[in-house]
């Protein structure tokens, strides 16, 4: 990530996962919210169903700043 900012030239950066577990689909929404005046829109998963027995608890422990 640090190298693709280090890259950027455009008036915004948007960060997301390689591997579309944060979905694209919400890149519209945040550059909308960027376009009203925003600096910082960052998204926060709502629920975690679709992740698996290990990584729930993990993200959890992660989240916590531990």
């Amino acid at each position: 990530m640090t190298a693709g900012l280090d890259y950027a030239s455009g008036d915004a950066v948007i960060l997301i996962d390689a591997d579309l577990q944060d979905p694209p689909e919400l890149i519209l929404s945040m550059v909308d919210h960027c376009n009203k005046g925003i600096d910082v829109v960052y998204a926060k998963r709502v629920s975690r169903d679709a992740d698996t027995a290990l990584k729930a608890p993990v993200s959890g422990f992660f989240l916590q700043g531990v």
